[in-house]
């Protein structure tokens, strides 16, 4: 009966350690995976800022440059005395310089709700790790105050077999449980 009770715990216990070392594993691999969300996050965000600056930095010339045409149409036509085509050239500059602007401040807002959601989402992300961190914390801590009143039980189970081993502990001729007592048999159940 003792064997029986010393595998049963041996099993037990084995299968303690088998489930902590998987609960370390997924703890590892929860840590890992919160660590990979923060970082592509915090990448994103890089990316989307040297896309904006290379984005205005591009429309600052293309508005540059197509200033300085115009401005060189201009001059031409005063040159050649052409009121017309210089008036036409005007409303084209305005027209050109009141897109670009709007373009600009479109890019702009758009640059600015996208990075205001990437912040949004690594705030989430954030939060669902360190949730997930503390819901592994507390299934750890329950595994190591089961694995601890498992031992005291067995260390319970160890000191029984020892007295039934030594001959301090067996049933009772009549039924029930009696403990040696000196040189007396003392039962212990009412």
């Amino acid at each position: 009966m003792s064997q029986d009770i010393d595998k049963s715990n041996h099993a037990q216990t084995e299968d303690l350690r088998a489930l902590a070392l998987q609960l370390a594993a997924f703890t590892g691999v929860l840590e890992q995976r919160g660590e990979q969300v923060v970082q592509e996050t915090h990448d994103a965000v890089q990316r989307l800022d040297r896309a904006a600056h290379g984005l205005a930095g591009t429309s600052e010339r293309l508005a540059a440059s197509a200033i300085d045409h115009i401005r060189q149409a201009a001059a031409s036509a005063v040159a050649g005395g052409l009121h017309q085509p210089l008036e036409g050239a005007r409303y084209t500059m305005q027209d050109g310089t009141q897109q670009l602007q709007r373009a600009l401040h479109e890019l702009e807002e758009r640059t600015c709700r996208l990075g205001k959601a990437l912040s949004a989402h690594a705030w989430k992300t954030f939060v669902a790790s360190a949730v997930a961190s503390l819901a592994v914390i507390g299934v750890a801590i329950y595994m190591g105050v089961q694995a601890h009143r498992e031992n005291v039980r067995a260390e319970w189970v160890d000191q029984i077999n020892a007295a039934i081993a030594n001959g301090r502990l067996a049933r009772c001729a009549d039924g029930g449980l009696c403990a040696r007592a000196g040189s007396k048999w003392v039962r212990l159940d009412p």
